[in-house]
């Protein structure tokens, strides 16, 4: 299977975007670290191969697309600035919060060099729903593994990279599969197996998958 791909560099130093911190910190689980490198990180994002290199000032990266799965390609910097909240000034908003909590001043000034550049990711929601159903009495390792079970097993084959394979997420649809609870189990999801299918017919039955996307739109606060 032939992959087509596309590189790029998004200029956003280190202290405004730490991939390690936002990709393996328990917001998603399905970023791997390079076994050459490990400031380089393969992961999937909207059924799309990326890989990212981070460098002091700047981020490099490489995205591998299959195109039966992705029609168009789209404005990838645009798509990675939407993934990562880059609209968001993190400057602004530490010295902001510093200056109204001491605990988080005292804190940035200890440890800024592992939190500088956290941000919090604009996940596909029904992976994030999905992921999180898996995340109960769970740790990062095994829920690791359950996702990507899930993907291997439900979603679609986007290509083979560095000997690996990638999928996407499964839709809705493909969770709600009679077959869906009994493999879940017997890839020792336990309960979560039956709180899976049965949250993804619930979705199906009574809303449909862009309802999830809609639910970013909703206004969670006042202002």
């Amino acid at each position: 299977m032939t992959l087509n791909f596309i590189k790029g560099i998004l200029s956003y130093s280190k202290t405004e975007l730490n991939l390690k911190a936002c990709l393996r910190g328990g917001q998603s689980f399905r970023w791997f670290i390079s076994d050459h490198d490990q400031n380089e990180f393969t992961g999937v994002i909207r059924g799309k191969i990326f890989t990212f290199k981070q460098m002091e000032e700047s981020i490099e990266y490489t995205v591998h697309y299959n195109q039966q799965i992705t029609k168009n390609i789209g404005n990838i910097d645009q798509e990675l600035k939407d993934y990562f909240h880059l609209n968001e000034n993190l400057a602004d908003l530490y010295s902001n919060w510093s200056q109204k909590d001491e605990k988080f001043r005292l804190r940035i000034e200890q440890y800024g060099y592992v939190l500088n550049g956290i941000r919090v990711l604009r996940l596909d929601p029904v992976e994030n729903l999905f992921s999180f159903i898996c995340s109960s009495n769970n740790n990062i390792k095994r829920i690791t593994q359950m996702v990507n079970n899930m993907c291997s097993h439900f979603g679609d084959l986007i290509g083979t990279l560095n000997d690996k394979n990638y999928y996407t997420f499964p839709s809705i649809d493909r969770l709600c599969h009679k077959d869906v609870e009994d493999k879940l189990r017997k890839l020792n999801f336990g309960y979560r197996a039956k709180f899976i299918h049965q949250a993804a017919l619930y979705i199906k039955n009574n809303f449909d998958e862009q309802w999830l996307f809609s639910l970013r739109q909703k206004i969670t606060m006042k202002q």
